[in-house]
């Protein structure tokens, strides 16, 4: 799935979230599921605000006494008071599952950090998709720790707000068509609105990643007490600080013209709203007028209004979040989907004889010059070798091929005879220590 996914493909990713979500974290995952429906209750209130308006009416004019009119006053209070329960229990259950994926989904993409061939990050691509599945679990932003589980939840509200709807569009269509109408128009289109302005949104945020990682970059050059140091020997700092502000205020300038641009859309949108609002209330105020609704009728409309304007400008926005986390989580799954390095299945015991490097050629990804050629090396056991050279002629490569990190295009690294490509990294591995240099003291 690639940037700019069309429905159908968002679909599918919302279908993959839910159902991972639910493998992470089944019982958590089925007390919200059982959580979120209690809000669905409150599309009943334009009901209950017409029962009420009823029997006070009733009562005003001696056709019912006091007590009928507490029924439906005692049903709302006890309603709200269940639906307010129900959200301090979702928020703590939220919280907590939320926490429980970032940590599932994070032991995830580590897992398959390490089963990628190192020399695929040499590829900036491969970094970059790294860095877009990274935040998607731990910057998801919008409240939630990571996109997946903030996927799920706001999908919950979409349908709670989509019930809602339904609803009050059943108890207004039996004052008056019209109302329909009218709502829905400015609903529409700030519906319309919203969800262009998160497409615009992502493909800015993808356009952009590179930039980001490149100040990501420049910025821990001033944060790494090493970095500080070998900048003050090469007198190079003030040449990353600019490159740094460069590329940041372009970054700057790029998010604000695009922001500018929505902030009239939505302002737009906003204006037609209100304008529908009061076009509504006044066709209401005419049919209570012409006696084709009661009083009762009217209050009622008017909540009910109220109810669908609310729920549909929810949607609107919810629709907007959830495309926005849906993305985030198409990230991780683009990284997830990456192919992964075929790992050798030989064992291998100590080392005991020689490593042995037989006709190898190397190249980097995006290059067709090869960092080494033809190379033929033999080191035993118990020799010191010393490999020195200019910078760029393969000391690192090198190095990263005896170990067993890259493996050769060309040719063969033995070790005891045996191809290191076929052996189990972890057999590999304890036969190496590495200690890294620094630059000063």
């Amino acid at each position: 799935m690639k940037k700019g996914s069309n429905t159908k493909g968002i679909f599918k990713i919302f279908v993959m979230v839910y159902r991972d979500c639910y493998k992470a974290r089944f019982f958590l995952m089925l007390l919200l599921s059982i959580l979120y429906i209690v809000p669905i209750f409150d599309g009943l209130t334009p009901l209950i605000f017409t029962s009420i308006t009823q029997n006070a009416q009733d009562y005003l004019i001696g056709k019912s006494n006091v007590s009928v009119i507490w029924l439906p006053v005692e049903i709302f209070l006890v309603l709200h008071m269940v639906i307010i329960l129900a959200g301090i229990a979702k928020k703590f259950l939220s919280t907590l599952t939320d926490q429980r994926c970032s940590q599932i989904f994070g032991n995830q993409l580590f897992e398959k950090t390490a089963k990628i061939a190192q020399i695929d990050f040499e590829n900036s691509n491969t970094y970059e998709k790294y860095k877009l599945a990274y935040r998607a679990i731990s910057e998801a932003e919008g409240g939630f720790q990571n996109s997946l589980f903030g996927s799920v939840e706001t999908g919950a509200n979409l349908f709670c707000n989509i019930v809602s709807i339904g609803i009050a569009i059943g108890i207004m269509v039996s004052y008056s068509y019209k109302l329909i109408i009218f709502a829905m128009v400015s609903v529409v289109l700030t519906f319309i609105i919203n969800i262009y302005s998160e497409k615009v949104r992502n493909n800015l945020r993808h356009r952009q990643i590179t930039k980001t990682r490149q100040c990501d970059y420049f910025w821990s050059l001033f944060s790494k007490k090493e970095a500080v140091k070998e900048m003050r020997v090469l007198n190079v700092g003030e040449f990353f600080k600019q490159k740094w502000i460069i590329i940041r205020n372009e970054m700057l300038e790029e998010e604000t013209s695009v922001e500018g641009k929505l902030l009239l859309l939505l302002n737009l949108g906003m204006i037609v709203k209100n304008f529908f609002y009061g076009v509504n209330i006044a066709i209401s105020i005419f049919l209570t007028i012409n006696q084709t609704i009661t009083i009762a009728e009217f209050a009622g409309c008017l909540v009910a209004f109220s109810t669908l304007q609310g729920a549909a400008t929810n949607i609107t926005y919810i629709m907007s979040e959830l495309y926005r986390l849906l993305h985030y989580a198409e990230d991780f799954y683009n990284f997830i989907a990456l192919k992964t390095e075929e790992a050798g299945i030989e064992d291998f015991g100590l080392f005991t004889s020689e490593i042995k490097l037989e006709n190898v050629f190397f190249s980097y990804p995006n290059t067709k010059r090869y960092a080494l050629d033809k190379i033929n090396l033999t080191i035993k056991k118990g020799e010191h070798v010393v490999i020195v050279g200019e910078n760029g002629s393969g000391k690192t490569t090198l190095s990263k091929l005896l170990t067993g990190c890259f493996k050769p295009v060309l040719g063969k690294v033995l070790m005891d005879n045996q191809d290191i490509s076929q052996i189990k990294p972890e057999s590999i591995l304890k036969n190496f220590s590495v200690v890294s240099q620094n630059f000063i003291h």
